[in-house]
């Protein structure tokens, strides 16, 4: 994507700032002002990457830790051998049926050598000289995330020879993923839950913390899409972690069914006077017996090692549960065969550090054939998401089962609860 930056007065005729409302173009979703205006001045400062654009507003001098230029790409392109050779015989006309640079082009709008991949449903994918293969590998593993979904990352925006071993030895060698992520005995496998067939029918919540010097991070994860949204909290008071649910369910709609732990701030008065109120089914763990929320429960490891190892590089809280919600989302998901963005919103969302975009030309719609397109294709692919959801359930439980030490029990045993 490609940015530019815009002053605009704050106050003035028909600006007054106190009414002045910011809206998505597109869509028209209000946002609300008093809400950027009461954060403090060092959560609003965003650490993401800047990359140079054809906008005259941005005078991009250098490339920060977190971004590659497109000044830096050329040069580095133009200085590695095997890819000016490549270039060099891309700009021979009698040599370009080649077989040596079969599926490399330049791109006419930045003039970056890309790579169009055939396994990758003809994914456009930028060359990556030997000199830049390290920082590319670092900036798709800023949240740390395992081996398959930096891959996943990788792969769909570069290409060099021998991508996956590079990327394969870059993440077991991490040290910070050594030294964060954490490994758990096996015990009873969790619990299934009901699959629902829509997004925003059934979420559960979760509070992971507190963290060090960070507080608290409630989770709500939607359990037919599998999307994340991540709020930080001074306190697990109801008050504030209602206050979040609210804000959740006024832009993510009502769902007919919430799951939470037995935690004081979950069966509160006032969160379930809330959703009593908005007719929400409110349902528990068992005592002493999390894995019933199991799917939430998984998801707080890796919360917490990508905190830990951003927080390790300036990051605040707040922005490191941007960085990995965004990152989480925008990646597909084992159970679903989707991202989370395309089943809940419809379509994939550009990941943070997604500032290249080849594709100048603006896209026209058929107007008369997009709406209905677009809910034909979703409806499918909420019924294979489904299909695969209950198929994975199976899988998962009969895995989870061989390896598990299920106890039984009688009524009338005596049990110890800690």
């Amino acid at each position: 994507m490609r940015r530019c930056r815009v002053s605009l007065p704050s106050e003035g005729p028909g600006l007054e700032s106190k009414e002045n409302t910011l809206v998505d173009f597109l869509s028209k979703f209000p946002f609300n002002r008093t809400e950027i205006s009461n954060t403090p001045q060092d959560e609003q400062e965003l650490i993401l990457p800047v990359a140079e654009t054809h906008c005259n507003t941005i005078n991009a001098t250098s490339d920060t830790s977190l971004e590659i230029s497109t000044s830096t790409w050329l040069k580095e392109q133009a200085d590695d051998t095997q890819t000016n050779e490549i270039i060099q015989l891309l700009k021979n006309p009698s040599l370009k049926d080649s077989n040596n640079i079969r599926g490399f082009y330049i791109d006419p709008t930045t003039h970056i050598l890309m790579f169009k991949s055939h396994r990758k449903s003809q994914a456009e994918l930028i060359v990556v000289p030997k000199s830049l293969q390290h920082k590319a590998l670092d900036i798709c593993h800023i949240s740390h995330t395992g081996l398959d979904k930096t891959y996943q990352i990788v792969s769909n925006r570069y290409y060099w020879k021998g991508v996956y071993i590079d990327t394969k030895n870059f993440v077991l060698s991490c040290e910070q993923c050594i030294k964060n992520k954490s490994f758990t005995l096996k015990h009873a496998p969790p619990q299934s839950n009901r699959i629902p067939t829509r997004p925003g029918d059934y979420i559960s919540v979760d509070i992971k913390g507190p963290l060090p010097y960070s507080g608290y991070v409630l989770t709500v994860l939607d359990h037919f899409s599998k999307h994340i949204v991540l709020y930080s909290l001074k306190n697990i008071k109801a008050e504030a972690v209602s206050k979040h649910i609210l804000n959740y369910i006024s832009i993510h709609g009502r769902p007919s069914q919430i799951l939470s732990d037995r935690g004081l701030q979950f069966t509160s008065e006032v969160f379930s006077l809330i959703n009593k109120t908005l007719g929400i089914k409110l349902s528990h763990t068992s005592p002493f017996h999390p894995q019933t929320n199991g799917q939430t429960e998984r998801l707080n490891p890796a919360i917490e090692s990508s905190i830990l190892t951003l927080q390790e590089r300036g990051v605040n809280l707040q922005n490191a549960l941007l960085i990995h919600q965004n990152i989480y989302n925008g990646l597909i998901h084992p159970s679903t065969g989707y991202t989370p963005n395309l089943l809940h919103f419809g379509r994939n969302l550009p990941l943070i550090f997604d500032t290249f975009d080849n594709n100048s030309e603006p896209l026209f719609l058929d107007k008369a054939h997009y709406v209905q397109d677009l809910l034909q294709q979703l409806n499918t692919a909420y019924e294979l998401a489904y299909s695969t959801l209950t198929r994975k359930q199976v899988e998962q439980n009969d895995r989870l089962a061989k390896n598990s030490r299920p106890r039984t029990l009688h009524v009338g045993d005596i049990v110890y609860l800690k």
